[in-house]
């Protein structure tokens, strides 16, 4: 597949347009990986790195940012973040599992390759996480994406 390259909205910098596929959509223009993590950062959300990938994992889950939309889901309902990442790496692609022909276990791929699990909160409300393997793996809420 060739590479299509764009520039950052916010620093101008040319950068693939990959790079900018989870990081960019909710902000227009695109914005570059580093743009997009100072952004999420201004707006309340969090950037987790891992010193290991946790056990058991099926692909690498590269940098984990919480969107502000998913923090706030989660304070609601009074649960960590950590679970719902876990079972995502873990292949379990929670809701996403009972609506698509894949079993529990197996990852859902979204049409432009990126891993997608959708999880209810105690007090059912939506989470996802997505994962652009070895990039980003982000927690939102669905309005976020």
């Amino acid at each position: 597949m060739p590479t299509t390259l764009t520039n950052c909205g916010i620093c101008g910098k040319r950068t693939e347009a990959a790079d900018c596929e989870l990081i960019g959509d909710i902000w227009m223009p695109a914005t570059c990986m580093a743009c997009g993590r100072k952004r999420l950062l201004a707006d309340g959300g969090l950037v987790v790195q891992l010193s290991h990938p946790p056990e058991h994992a099926r692909f690498e889950l590269g940098e984990i940012q919480l969107r502000p939309g998913a923090l706030h889901v989660l304070t609601e309902s009074g649960e960590h973040y950590w679970p719902f990442i876990l079972r995502h790496a873990r292949g379990d692609s929670g809701n996403f599992a009972a609506r698509t022909t894949n079993r529990a276990g197996k990852a859902f791929l979204n049409g432009r390759g990126n891993i997608v699990s959708e999880y209810r909160t105690l007090l059912g409300k939506r989470v996802w996480v997505i994962t652009a393997p070895g990039t980003v793996t982000l927690l939102l809420a669905p309005g976020e994406y």
